[in-house]
């Protein structure tokens, strides 16, 4: 299902984020902004996922294009297309991209929303029913400050138990002799338990 692409997406809401009251989290996104990813994280947050399991299912990379196949219709995404669509200044992300689309690769598949705009821009392409990206992959202020709490609470956590420490074997004392007072018989042979015998007897004594 198109919904596992999800986990190597990530949408921002900016507006939201930088209104917030964390002045840490506001020099994150505005560095964000400042680096140029605004365009390629901020866009709407529709998704086709139909579309995008075709996508995936039929793409590869042929002559430094993303190529792949929709509803029959061809799509070829440039690096120039994909650095234009986003307002990137670096195209580092359509080395990500094309590794997604590449057979074999381990590249998690993900930009479901950058995808699902790219092939909006397709002429006659029919995208089939639309869908929302899950709000709980859009960092908002909600999201983060969710974030924060458990990350606070996990904090206050007991750490784990200590591993305990293994105590040293115990020394036997030679037992004193005593002097014969009768002079020493035969020796008397005593038959010794096996030590098999043992550990069979205190498994039974477990069950």
């Amino acid at each position: 299902m198109a919904a596992s692409f999800y986990s190597n997406s990530v949408h921002v809401d900016f507006e939201s984020v930088l209104a917030m009251g964390e002045p840490g989290m506001v020099s994150m996104f505005q560095a964000l902004i400042a680096s140029g990813l605004q365009g390629f994280l901020g866009f709407h947050v529709v998704v086709y996922e139909d579309a995008l399991v075709e996508f995936f299912a039929n793409g590869t990379v042929r002559d430094g294009l993303v190529v792949s196949s929709v509803n029959g219709v061809v799509v070829e995404i440039s690096e120039e297309l994909f650095a234009e669509t986003f307002d990137l200044p670096v195209v580092v992300l359509f080395g990500i991209f094309k590794k997604m689309v590449s057979p074999g690769t381990k590249q998690a598949k993900g930009f479901a929303i950058q995808i699902s705009l790219l092939l909006e821009s397709v002429p006659n392409l029919e995208l089939g029913e639309s869908s929302e990206f899950p709000s709980s992959k859009i960092l908002a202020d909600k999201t983060i400050q969710r974030y924060i709490t458990i990350i606070d609470k996990s904090g206050e956590q007991e750490p784990a138990d200590a591993p305990k420490v293994k105590k040293a074997p115990k020394t036997k004392v030679a037992s004193k002799k005593r002097p014969a007072d009768f002079p020493v018989g035969p020796k008397i042979r005593i038959k010794k338990i096996a030590s098999a015998d043992l550990i069979n007897c205190k498994n039974f004594a477990l069950l």
